[in-house]
């Protein structure tokens, strides 16, 4: 099983100036060290909305979900996390934040990315639309999930499945929403 110093030696090697990058190299790290134990990393929220904007949109620390609650628990402090709440863990010695969101990730669709020599899965940005959609729709976070719906619109508006995206947001009632923001944004900008 990985160790905390091959964990810190192989995230420093890897050099990653890109804070988004390299916290996405420690969740494939943390990925790997999971396999060992049945489960794996699934990347979520605002980490995931940080690289697909190439660092236009940032955030502090790394959101994943997990099978195995106790195994996720093990191998964080294996690799020197200390648990600072029941979802937060902290890293001394690189500055990296995690957040174990729980089992399940919500998504329908699970990209891999391949990062440097290794890969995790992440959920889609289309998926990540959905969730930023669904929390404006309640008013939860509204100017932050609306500033990230809407950088995700205008950096990768050409890349999103429009198909697949309909589907969901047709399914919970958010297709409008989603056309309003994006008539914003090919009008105004982010």
């Amino acid at each position: 099983m990985m160790d905390e110093m091959e964990f810190v030696r192989r995230l420093k090697k890897a050099g990653l100036e890109r804070d988004e990058e390299r916290r996405l190299y420690a969740a494939a790290l943390l990925n790997e060290a999971l396999k060992e134990q049945g489960s794996k990393v699934t990347v979520v929220g605002g980490s995931i909305v940080a690289l697909f904007t190439a660092g236009h949109y940032t955030t502090a620390d790394l959101d994943f979900v997990a099978k195995n609650r106790t195994a996720v628990k093990k191998v964080l402090t294996s690799l020197g996390f200390t648990e600072v709440s029941s979802i937060r863990y902290v890293h001394e010695t690189l500055g990296l934040i995690v957040e174990y969101m729980g089992e399940n990730p919500l998504a329908e669709r699970i990209d891999t990315i391949k990062i440097k020599d290794l890969e995790v899965d992440a959920i889609s940005i289309e998926d990540v639309l959905v969730s930023k959609l669904e929390m404006l729709e309640r008013g939860v976070d509204t100017e932050k999930s609306e500033r990230q719906v809407k950088i995700i619109a205008y950096l990768l508006g050409s890349k999103i499945d429009e198909e697949y995206l309909m589907k969901r947001l047709v399914n919970k009632n958010l297709w409008e929403l989603w056309t309003r923001i994006k008539a914003e944004v090919d009008n105004y900008g982010p």
